[in-house]
């Protein structure tokens, strides 16, 4: 692999693997009042994770279901977008005529 794709990939776990913190706050300020829906003091997840997931589970159901139902592989705009396109945008099938063959005359003495 080429050392931009090492470092991409690298970038890419850090991302992914950094933990992040809840950013919620008590609707009262910091000194009371009302609670918060989000309850303080727990450890927050992070939501990239989950959509690196679910975008990489739409492109490969959506790649399985094109290849048995329509025997063929994604577009490149169906699987930058997850899959999305594939249920929602359905390519335009062409449709080839195929020309008669000309007949041969029968050659004439």
């Amino acid at each position: 692999m080429s050392k931009s794709v090492i470092a991409a990939l690298a970038l890419i776990a850090i991302v992914v693997l950094a933990p992040t913190g809840a950013s919620a706050q008590r609707a009262g300020g910091a000194g009371g009042g009302v609670s918060s829906l989000v309850p303080s003091g727990h450890g927050g997840s992070s939501v990239v994770p989950w959509t690196v997931i679910g975008c990489v589970g739409g492109t490969v159901l959506s790649a399985m279901i094109a290849n048995w139902r329509d025997n063929r592989e994604l577009t490149f705009n169906e699987a930058a977008s997850c899959g999305m396109l594939f249920w929602f945008a359905q390519p335009v099938k062409v449709k080839v005529k195929v020309k008669a063959k000309p007949r041969k005359k029968a050659r004439r003495h």
